[in-house]
């Protein structure tokens, strides 16, 4: 199998889009990752020291010189090396052609967001297909459903090959509203072979904006919890309570609404720690939140970004992962399945969380957490009081998070489930 995977940027900050990349090239696959820039520098330098197989190529940016001096190549710098190989340029182009013609709506141009969305991809897209031109993928994996759009011309340049495309939230929540149309992808469900869902949230939407529901197959986050030790806490009568989130700062997690649940709390019981890992652009605003209120300042710990084998001890040294995310504002962008949520449950933390998306699928309501309704404090004061009104839930919810986690979301035999599609849907478009 050899599987080419196109990102916007990798690696990224966001782990769980590296995931499989890294699991396929344990199994011994031959991978390729292509993607327009380095997401993380620091992180690419760890990712080339520990994977010397994986091979990362990074697009050339739109330049018009680099348009000219690559059509020119095919047809003045190709003929000298053989007539076969300038037959061979000739049929590219002329694919291109054909392409552009299709992708900007044939006669008469439209003037809608969609085509013009294509219409201005056009040029990126000759660069594309000049890097990707001579390659033997038998599937393309792209991340998510912009760059899967971009790339749609893989599908009719290969015709054997296996074209999927993922979907994570932003893609079907932000970017229509953005676009203000849900036709943006009526193309790219038409010709992929699968498109990937990462929840059940995000299944039942992409059927909603017109996604044939054969094609959508469901493939939850994952992790390897090889790298988290099962160590759910157990609370003692009178023990501090602790409660943590790993997150960005921003408005979606939901940072201050946090602080103000734990303000009410405090005049009930002050029994208890928070602490936040992370950075962003609210930074500050939190800090001062935090400073301005006495008593918050006393229980609140701000901790900036940290290594993930830091995050890890941090989590073993809480009872309580708390991540009410939201539905952001104005645009409407959805999270889907956070991987800080999987990652709590897999030490063995009863969450917090919110009806948010994909959430429910990681968060039974109850059995390893509680779930409140977005931005709502009196639920969410009610949720964090019951840990610490009744803290022998905590080891109960804490055992049934790392069960849920070995269940559904171990990368590995997430991994093997999806080999085993891969393969079967080959052989259909073989036959």
């Amino acid at each position: 199998m050899d599987i080419a995977f196109i990102f916007t940027e990798f690696p990224s900050g966001q782990v769980s889009n590296s995931t499989r990349v890294f699991s396929f090239l344990e199994m011994g696959y031959n991978v390729t990752v292509y993607a327009n820039t380095c997401g993380n520098k620091h992180l690419s330098y760890e990712v080339r020291n520990k994977y010397p197989n994986l091979d990362i190529i990074y697009f050339q940016k739109h330049k018009g010189y680099l348009l000219i001096k690559e059509f020119l190549k095919d047809f003045f710098i190709a003929p000298r090396i053989s007539l076969k190989r300038w037959q061979k340029a000739f049929n590219k182009e002329l694919f291109f052609i054909f392409y552009l013609k299709k992708i900007l709506g044939g006669r008469g141009l439209k003037n809608d967001s969609v085509t013009l969305q294509k219409r201005r991809n056009a040029p990126i897209s000759y660069l594309r297909l000049k890097q990707l031109e001579n390659k033997n993928h038998d599937f393309f994996i792209c991340f998510f459903g912009p760059t899967g759009l971009n790339f749609l011309f893989l599908k009719e340049l290969y015709p054997k090959a296996l074209f999927c495309t993922y979907f994570v939230g932003f893609d079907y929540s932000s970017r229509l509203s953005q676009y203000g149309s849900t036709a943006i992808y009526k193309q790219l469900f038409s010709m992929s072979d699968i498109i990937f869902a990462k929840s059940t949230f995000s299944q039942q939407t992409l059927v909603e904006i017109g996604c044939n529901e054969e094609k959508i197959i469901l493939d939850y986050n994952g992790i390897n919890l090889n790298k988290f030790e099962h160590c759910t806490p157990k609370v003692q009568t009178n023990e501090t309570v602790k409660f943590i989130i790993v997150s960005r700062l921003i408005a979606k997690k939901s940072h201050i609404l946090i602080l103000k649940a734990f303000i009410r709390i405090i005049s009930i019981n002050k029994n208890f720690k928070f602490t936040i890992v992370g950075e962003g652009p609210l930074r500050e605003k939190i800090e001062e939140f935090i400073k301005k209120n006495p008593e918050l300042f006393k229980r609140v710990e701000l901790i900036g970004n940290i290594s993930q084998e830091e995050v890890v001890s941090l989590l073993r040294l809480h009872h309580v992962f708390i991540h009410p995310s939201t539905t952001s504002i104005p645009f409407g962008d959805k999270e889907d399945t956070p991987t800080a949520i999987l990652e709590a449950m897999a030490i063995g933390l009863p969450i917090i969380s919110t009806f948010h998306a994909g959430i429910p699928d990681l968060v039974k309501n109850n059995e390893n957490g509680i779930l409140v309704p977005e931005r709502n404090i009196d639920y969410l004061v009610d949720a964090i009081n019951y840990f610490l009104n009744y803290p022998e839930k905590i080891n109960q919810f804490g055992n049934n998070s790392r069960k849920i986690a070995e269940e559904k979301f171990d990368t590995g035999q997430n991994c093997l489930r999806l080999v085993k599609i891969l393969k079967e849907n080959q052989k259909k478009i073989a036959q």
